[in-house]
């Protein structure tokens, strides 16, 4: 008897499992699929010896890229790529772009090698680092 018992009992969870798995196949799939993952777009980078200002947020501004190597006597250009003003101001004086209005503008031209800091006076979370190397003897 025992054997039989076992054989209808393997029988009986064998039947539910396929019964389990048709069922299964058979539902209609009513799970909200996930969301969609947004990707920003990066805007394409600025050229050589170019400085863009640009804007992440409604509160986050930046320049692009953070920190520029340039040579002594390349032309550096800030480019405000914003929706609002901006500009650039040395910290030790070097240069100062005033307002920049939205797609507007202003070339500096570093005449002494070193580390020039800059920031923005309308938006003082901006900053960012011009490194002019001397060039090398051809």
């Amino acid at each position: 008897m025992d054997g039989r018992f076992s054989l209808g009992l393997i029988a009986l969870v064998t039947v539910a499992v396929i019964v389990g798995v048709l069922a299964a196949h058979t539902q209609r799939n009513t799970a909200t699929p996930p969301a969609a993952t947004v990707i920003p777009t990066l805007a394409p980078p600025p050229p050589d010896g170019w400085v863009y200002m640009e804007h992440q947020s409604s509160s986050s501004s930046y320049f692009n890229p953070p920190t520029l190597n340039v040579y002594v006597n390349q032309t550096v250009t800030f480019h405000n790529a914003d929706t609002e003003n901006h500009s650039a101001l040395a910290d030790n004086g070097a240069f100062n772009t005033g307002v920049l209005s939205p797609g507007e503008n202003k070339e500096w031209v570093p005449r002494k090698p070193g580390s020039y800091t800059f920031g923005d006076f309308l938006h003082p979370e901006m900053h960012g680092v011009i490194i002019v190397h001397q060039p090398t003897p051809q």
